[in-house]
């Protein structure tokens, strides 16, 4: 019983997608490799994340980035050259979740939505990935791709909501490419049986660009650096985050930012 009583409920506190996936997951599961878990706490959808915890619970509270200033984990700001693996351990997340069913050979990961809304300059779509582009890597890439993108699935989204783009309309056009909306699976546990047999990835800054670095092969992460008074949107790009993807699953980062890069990679 005194055992139990030690152990420690880790609590994500509904923060964006990105900083659970740095600050508080590999802290959860370092706890659980050493016996210490007693559970976690998480937002809708959570469940695939945390597959080892003893007891999770979700928070069916919006996600916020201003939670952040409720977290106490290590690593819970992000935007940094380094982290503190002290007590850092990032779930397996290839290895549990290999399976024989889902086999592509390219995976789109694509966001549209208004960014930084404490930055006027920056309340915009910036880092996505255009209806033209999208359409040259249909018709060029010769392999299966699976396209992903969080609009449609309110509940898993924060306050910077997706805006809808046009691109469910455009993948229809192309028998190749399949839509993570229809998979059978809720979307997380869709990602991670999809991402744990994909060899290369294309996302843009943020949650899915952290994520698909779980899992191994090539994340090619696009993002749009803008400058506003001084500081280096997005902030990866100022501060140095995308050496330390690798850590997640050993992933190969490269990070582009314009069309031709990403044809040329890609295609």
């Amino acid at each position: 019983m005194q055992d139990q009583l030690n152990k420690i409920t880790v609590n994500s506190f509904n923060v964006e997608f990105g900083y659970e996936l740095i600050s508080t997951v590999p802290y959860a599961y370092y706890l659980f490799t050493k016996d210490q878990l007693a559970g976690t706490i998480s937002g809708k959808g959570s469940e695939a994340l945390y597959y080892f915890s003893p007891n999770h619970i979700i928070n069916p509270a919006p996600r916020d980035w201003a939670n952040i200033r409720k977290m106490t984990t290590l690593n819970h700001w992000i935007h940094k050259p380094t982290l503190d693996t002290s007590q850092f351990c990032p779930p397996p997340y290839k290895q549990f979740y290999a399976n024989d069913k889902y086999h592509f050979d390219l995976v789109i990961y694509n966001r549209y939505n208004k960014e930084w809304p404490g930055v006027p300059e920056l309340n915009r779509p910036i880092n996505f990935f255009s209806l033209d582009l999208l359409k040259s890597i249909f018709e060029k890439f010769k392999g299966k791709i699976l396209y992903c993108n969080v609009d449609g699935k309110r509940e898993l989204q924060d306050k910077a909501h997706a805006i809808p783009l046009g691109d469910w309309d455009l993948i229809k056009k192309y028998p190749r490419v399949t839509s993570i909306h229809d998979l059978e699976e809720d979307y997380n546990l869709a990602q991670m049986l999809v991402f744990s047999n994909c060899p290369l990835f294309l996302t843009t800054n943020g949650g899915g660009a952290i994520l698909a670095s779980y899992f191994g092969g090539t994340n090619v992460i696009y993002t749009n650096p803008v400058t506003v008074k001084g500081k280096v949107y997005a902030r990866e790009n100022e501060t140095g985050d995308f050496g330390y993807y690798p850590l997640f699953g050993g992933s190969k980062i490269i990070n582009v930012h314009d069309d031709k890069s990403i044809l040329k990679l890609i295609c």
